[in-house]
């Protein structure tokens, strides 16, 4: 922190009481207080206000009204991106069940060769050592 104080010039007591207010406030980015559900309920609530209050509320709530759009497109994206990406990827998983399928079908066959073989020359040894015993 030493570092980061010579570097802007502001004393290492100021940066530590001004960490200390952000992790306290939950205003830290990451901060649990914005989850999911809370950043939508938040730019619904804004949806309905003017600039002014926007911005007013947005000071109260500690946020940046940039934050604020970042979540609804955020949201507008997360409602209309995985339909499309959903079935293509149905496509794709469609796709490669059938390849799946197709190379399970010809392992059993090849299995069920090697069992036949294996049969067959089971039965061939015992017929050939019967022969030699008399």
């Amino acid at each position: 922190m030493e570092h980061v104080s010579r570097e802007v010039r502001i004393s290492v007591a100021t940066l530590g009481r001004w960490r200390a207010d952000a992790l306290a406030n939950g205003s830290a980015a990451g901060s649990p207080r914005w989850t999911a559900a809370a950043r939508l309920q938040a730019v619904i609530v804004a949806a309905a206000m003017d600039e002014a209050t926007r911005s007013a509320w947005c000071r109260e709530q500690g946020l940046y009204p940039a934050e604020l759009d970042a979540w609804k497109q955020d949201a507008i994206a997360g409602l209309g991106e995985p339909r499309a990406a959903s079935a293509a990827e149905a496509r794709q998983d469609r796709r490669r069940v059938k390849e799946l399928e197709r190379e399970l079908h010809r392992k059993d066959k090849a299995l069920a060769e090697t069992a036949a073989l294996l049969v067959l020359s089971k039965k061939l040894s015992a017929v050939f050592h019967q022969g030699e015993d008399a």
